[in-house]
């Protein structure tokens, strides 16, 4: 594991980020901000990021330009919740500080660690050539814990350079004992892969396998992977980059969806089930879930719109926003024919007028 920078360099960025975005939030237009889904005060939004369960409230990290409306290096910014209706906004998490974050702390997840803290994983992005990004660039994972939830220290790179130019998005879980990363990639022979990663430590990680392959060749990375159980079986979820529409499936300009199958631990994971997508919606892209305290599997996905233009970013003072959040459960589980999403599922939710849909 590399050494991070110094703590004063990291919080030196963040409250000149925060300072920014404070600024530009005097300048935002409310006539289309919004009331029940998460957004940053100002600037740009992406990815969910982060989602857990910690010192008694809900965490929601999410990426975030804070300097304006446009994508940008990436930060995390940060909410809580007790009740996962009313929203507190947090101080920035995390900001480009390292050499090996320094185009952007990209997309992540946080798990609770044995000691209590807050693990926070993220992919640490760096241009090859900040002044042509043509050039490529370096990706790796990194480590940031904390002992509060709102303020990190960062921990370097846990995972270095694979000499794959896509190589991002971890996704953390623990099971039988170990922990695991399924990160999303492009293989050596250009087709969309999850990697899966194992740890006993948290620090140290070591190449599991590749977890899964997307079959279809024009698929060249996978975006944004989560694996996890539900009701006896295992979801991979992803996004796949540039998939060839095929009938009325893949014609959103960004696509994100799931398979059902089956997975043991040091193992591939076995497709029971072909791509489905997650929202059938145009502006959906980047889910992730967690595990709540009552064993609820809950999703956001980052709900943005990919056209251009788009008036709030252009005028408002802000773009882009996450779902309200989602319940994760089974349909039909003799043919695994589809996930349910249930904004009833989410108790807090149930005053609201709501209805479950099936996928």
């Amino acid at each position: 594991m590399t050494h991070a920078s110094s703590p004063t360099t990291h919080h030196t960025e963040l409250d000149r980020a925060q300072q920014a975005n404070s600024s530009l939030a005097d300048h935002v237009k409310d006539r289309w901000y919004p009331v029940f889904h998460i957004a940053a005060p100002a600037g740009w939004i992406n990815d969910p990021n982060g989602l857990s369960h910690y010192n008694g409230r809900y965490q929601v990290f999410f990426q975030h330009h804070p300097y304006s409306t446009s994508w940008g290096p990436m930060h995390w910014g940060h909410v809580s919740s007790e009740n996962l209706v009313t929203w507190q906004r947090e101080p920035l998490a995390l900001a480009p500080s390292l050499d090996e974050d320094s185009g952007g702390v990209y997309s992540g997840s946080a798990v609770t660690g044995p000691d209590g803290q807050l693990y926070a994983y993220y992919t640490g992005n760096r241009w090859k050539n900040p002044a042509n990004r043509d050039e490529g660039n370096v990706q790796v994972q990194c480590l940031a814990t904390s002992a509060d939830g709102l303020t990190f220290t960062k921990q370097g790179t846990v995972i270095g350079t694979t000499g794959l130019e896509n190589f991002r998005d971890p996704k953390v879980f623990q099971r039988e004992g170990r922990w695991y990363m399924a990160l999303g990639a492009t293989g050596e022979d250009g087709r969309g892969q999850v990697h899966l990663y194992t740890s006993n430590d948290m620090m140290a990680w070591d190449f599991s396998c590749v977890l899964y392959e997307d079959p279809r060749e024009d698929v060249f990375m996978l975006e944004c992977p989560d694996l996890f159980e539900l009701d006896g079986k295992w979801v991979l979820m992803f996004c796949p980059e540039r998939p060839r529409p095929v009938g009325y499936r893949n014609r959103n300009t960004h696509n994100a969806g799931y398979q059902v199958g089956d997975w043991q631990p040091g193992g591939t994971f076995v497709p029971l089930t072909d791509y489905r997508q997650v929202d059938w919606g145009h502006n959906f892209y980047a889910p992730q879930t967690l595990e709540a305290p009552d064993e609820r599997r809950i999703c956001w996905g980052w709900m943005g719109s990919f056209t251009l233009p788009v008036a709030s970013q252009a005028e408002d003072g802000w773009a882009g926003q996450l779902t309200i959040p989602r319940h994760l459960s089974e349909l039909a589980p003799e043919s695994w024919t589809g996930l349910i999403l249930d904004r009833q599922g989410c108790q807090s939710l149930a005053p609201i007028p709501h209805r479950s849909q099936a996928l």
